[in-house]
């Protein structure tokens, strides 16, 4: 497929339509010249002799900058909670955030192993024993 090598050889109405754009003529005739422009650098740029030269992504090399993901210890519990708003048998006391999108409520049973669930994560964050197992 050739190149238009002229602004004359651009089809302006169809690359607008491609856009969803509007055009007025003078609009027509001053992008028209513009994506010649373009274009004919784009040619520019064809001549050059790139034998040897990798082809590449980016300018520089990339590297990752994040740290090894390696265990550690983690805070004894009484730093983890040293700033919380309140606290609650090693746990961090916060409101309830769950919202149930069906419009049943869930029975009381399924309630009592939600929040059975949240204690132990929260337990777990805190670095408190899970004492109900």
């Amino acid at each position: 497929m050739s190149s238009p090598s002229s602004p004359t050889d651009l089809n302006i109405d169809h690359v607008a339509s491609l856009a969803r754009l509007a055009l007025t003529p003078e609009e027509k005739a001053h992008f028209a010249s513009q994506l010649g422009d373009v274009l004919a650098a784009i040619e520019k740029l064809k001549q050059v002799d790139v034998t040897g030269v990798e082809p590449t992504a980016h300018a520089f090399p990339l590297f990752n900058v994040w740290e090894a993901d390696e265990a550690r210890p983690g805070l004894p519990v009484q730093e983890a909670l040293r700033n919380a708003p309140a606290q609650r048998d090693h746990m961090i006391v916060v409101p309830k955030v769950v919202e149930y999108v069906t419009r049943r409520e869930p029975s009381r049973h399924v309630r009592r192993a939600l929040l059975s669930v949240d204690h132990r994560v929260v337990r777990r964050a805190a670095g408190a024993p899970d004492l109900r197992g």
